[in-house]
């Protein structure tokens, strides 16, 4: 995977548990990658690192949606071959096919 160099700000985003957190910025800024690696660490680094079937995590389109769930398996991936904890990723990639990460109107849609 490669190394991303991130701002502070993005750096807050990512690692923030005590709150939630909502992203706005302008197209192209990074969006997508910081919320797929603010679920990463959740998922992985946190103190107490949740499951991936207690995220909800939405965009505002199906493109960003599909995007984010192929960077979190991607890394999920990556993450079960070189830490130790690999057993619980495995499930958590198994999961993934499950996780709520959708669109706003595809999480409404299904509230309904």
């Amino acid at each position: 995977m490669p190394q991303i160099n991130w701002t502070e700000e993005q750096k807050r985003a990512i690692q923030t548990v005590d709150r939630d957190v909502l992203l706005t910025a302008a197209a192209g800024a990074g969006k997508t990658a910081v919320l797929a690696q603010r679920c990463i660490y959740l998922l992985t680094e946190a103190a107490e690192p949740c499951g991936i079937d207690e995220l909800l995590v939405l965009t505002y389109t199906e493109a960003a949606a599909a995007e984010m769930r192929r960077r979190i398996g991607a890394a999920l991936y990556e993450c079960t071959r070189f830490l130790a904890a690999g057993a619980p990723l495995r499930r958590q990639l198994y999961l993934l096919d499950n996780a709520s990460i959708s669109t706003i109107h595809s999480f409404c849609r299904a509230v309904l």
